[in-house]
């Protein structure tokens, strides 16, 4: 049994394992590409202190990939329990 670095079993067969390990790296090319464009993104508005804020949480090991379905404070009424 193959295994990835991540410990993603890849299965015993070298052509199904290098078709994993291609879709990962594509996966992989894509969360690279969001993340510079979300830094230049960040560059060009002004918002210095949060890109240098999230520079020091990415070299710590935290995931600094914000989805839109988390509550904000700009929007209270997200951070209100739902009944």
């Amino acid at each position: 049994m193959f295994r990835t670095i991540d410990n993603l079993a890849t299965g015993t067969n070298p052509e199904d394992r290098v078709k994993k390990l291609e879709a990962q790296v594509t996966q992989l090319q894509k969360t690279v590409e969001d993340l510079q464009k979300r830094v230049v993104e960040m560059e060009k508005s002004g918002d210095v202190d949060e890109l240098d804020l999230m520079k020091i949480l990415e070299q710590a090991g935290f995931d600094t990939n914000v989805t839109e379905s988390e509550p904000s404070a700009e929007n209270p009424e997200e951070l209100q329990m739902k009944k």
